[in-house]
């Protein structure tokens, strides 16, 4: 059923607004600060190799079209100057600023900048929280759902606080009550590839829960969100899955947890068993391997199993209840049909028929 929704929503994207991609932008200029006209941009993807090309305008500005989310390599060339390279990594729906600087040189002369500061982004005034791969896969999750990294950001609170778990489905899907900057959680505006994910019900979460290896980044706005997003005034969770690229790759896991180091409850004689597995694997890469591939796949997979014991306190008749004697109760007990109680504080015996 999973896969189902999956390939429902992967169909849907040819008509969705692209809200989850990365632009880059620039001024092309000499050592002097002298603008360069028509130089030549190469911007190319490092995992699935594919290239775009563009030349700097008038007055030296490039603005590359909307990108995928992911590891580019920025190359800017012109007449009578030394290649200009860098390499950067682009988050989901970042506006970097990149202003590529040419100094005079051979074309066999390269200035290639890696581990620069973090890209700045002076297009866009939005307050937000990129959760990268590496944060994603390393940091502790029990359950394993994404959505429990927004606690992490600043004005985010949970909302649940002693209800976590009451409703049957946010107890089996993970919870996603979220206030942020003290908005309602139904505010909150989620989005795997840029193809909205709510529920319609709202608080009770939301429909695609990703597995972990199969999350790329995701990022969580806080303030000031584009219009381009619309929904409601909270938070926007705007979330990329990992996609093929020119070389085969995957991984397969199986996370465990029993209660071998858990606590007995207080009302437990025994301590209940408790086993849970998620396992799974993902899997991507070229569909027809080769120097240039074009189509790319990619693969994902999360199973859950559980076996858990609970223990449940609670209060049933004795037999003496069972066969209408009710003295040993210390509260009143009223008769049904009168509504008016023994003057004793109880029925010593208790009989009540019902014509038909």
């Amino acid at each position: 059923m999973r896969l189902l929704v999956i390939a429902a929503l992967l169909l849907a994207s040819a008509a969705a607004q692209i809200v989850d991609t990365a632009r880059i932008s620039g001024i092309v200029h000499d050592a002097s600060g002298g603008r360069i006209v028509s130089a030549k941009v190469m911007v190319r993807h490092e995992n699935t190799e594919a290239a775009v090309a563009l030349l700097s305008s008038n007055e030296g500005e490039y603005v590359t079209p909307p990108l995928p989310p992911g590891d580019y390599e920025l190359k800017v060339e012109a007449i009578g100057f030394s290649p200009f390279i860098r390499h950067v990594h682009l988050e989901v729906a970042q506006r970097a600023l990149i202003d590529a600087v040419l100094n005079m040189g051979a074309a066999n002369e390269t200035m290639e900048v890696r581990g620069v500061a973090p890209l700045l982004e002076r297009e866009s005034s939005t307050l937000s929280n990129e959760r990268t791969e590496t944060a994603v896969k390393n940091l502790p999750l029990n359950g394993r759902n994404f959505a429990e990294l927004m606690g992490l950001t600043a004005g985010v609170v949970d909302v649940n606080t002693q209800l976590t778990g009451l409703l049957p489905l946010a107890s089996s899907r993970g919870e996603t009550n979220y206030s942020v900057n003290g908005l309602r959680s139904e505010e909150n505006h989620f989005l795997v590839d840029g193809i909205g994910n709510n529920l319609n019900h709202g608080a009770l979460g939301i429909i695609i829960y990703p597995p972990i290896d199969a999350v790329q980044e995701f990022r969580i706005e806080t303030s000031v969100a584009d219009a381009r997003y619309g929904y409601g005034g909270g938070g926007t969770v705007n979330l990329v899955i990992k996609s093929g690229s020119s070389k085969y790759h995957g991984d397969i896991f199986d996370f465990v947890r029993n209660s071998d180091l858990d606590a007995r409850n207080f009302f437990d004689k025994f301590k209940p068993g408790f086993r849970m597995n998620q396992f799974g694997g993902t899997f991507g890469g070229p569909v027809r391997p080769g120097k240039n591939p074009r189509t790319f796949f990619f693969t994902d997979y999360e199973g859950t199993r559980t076996n858990q014991a609970l223990t449940y306190v609670s209060t049933v008749p004795t037999e003496a209840m069972r066969n209408g004697d009710f003295s040993q109760v210390p509260q009143r007990i009223y008769d049904p049909r009168s509504q008016t109680p023994l003057a004793g504080g109880g029925f010593s015996r208790c009989s009540v028929s019902y014509p038909g």
